[in-house]
């Protein structure tokens, strides 16, 4: 039967550094093997902006198979500032066995527009990828795999490793922190700095001096 945790194991995908989940009996309809849920979140930053946002999520499992689809609509307040994003996206997951799962996942969010660079990393975006969950014990476990992503500044996009080792509170909250993430981000970093560093490869004019002279006979 299904467990009301298994929303939050496939519904948000976008794996942020440090994740928490405690999510909340929000059930709207129930049915054998599925539901559809209901969220809501209030998220504020003083001095920087505050977000609310709004989802629904469909959950279906069919033997080992688990399909989800959800629709979200984000508000973002900022100084002098309003803007909406709306998204869709959805989920297939594969159980091999009570530790092993298989997961592919894809989100599409409408953009919002110029923002400040500061909240950059707290805005939804379109992303798509895969990993795999693998649970050593009841509480600890890790999922590695990959995902890209559309950055909100240059519209490209962006692919880096998930490995996240997590530690599971209870059977409806789990910690965890995205260490491949982290490490892309270190290393790329630091590559940017070793190419601005890097000497001027272009060959410097020829030094001034004194005309030749030609050797007399």
């Amino acid at each position: 039967m299904l467990r009301i945790n298994d929303v939050e194991n496939y519904k948000y995908h976008r794996i942020q550094p440090l994740h928490i989940s405690m999510p909340a009996d929000g059930r709207i309809a129930m049915w054998y093997n599925g539901g559809v849920f209901g969220a809501i979140a209030v998220n504020e930053m003083p001095g920087m902006m505050g977000i609310e946002s709004g989802s629904i999520t469909l959950v279906q499992q069919l033997g080992r198979f688990t399909f989800t689809t959800h629709a979200d609509a984000v508000k973002y307040g900022y100084f002098n500032g309003l803007t909406t994003s709306y998204g869709i996206g959805g989920s297939l997951s594969y159980r091999i066995n009570d530790r092993l799962s298989v997961t592919m996942f894809g989100n599409y969010y409408t953009p919002t527009g110029n923002v400040n660079p500061a909240m950059a990393g707290y805005i939804s975006l379109p992303s798509f990828g895969g990993y795999v969950d693998y649970r050593f014990s009841e509480r600890w476990g890790v999922k590695f795999g990959a995902q890209s992503y559309r950055t909100s500044d240059t519209g490209r996009w962006h692919t880096q490793p998930m490995v996240i080792p997590y530690y599971r509170l209870s059977e409806k909250a789990e910690i965890g922190v995205d260490v491949g993430g982290i490490l892309y981000n270190i290393i790329r970093s630091s590559r940017g700095k070793s190419f601005q560093n890097m000497g001027n490869p272009t060959i410097p004019p020829p030094v001034g001096g004194p005309p030749p002279v030609a050797p007399r006979r």
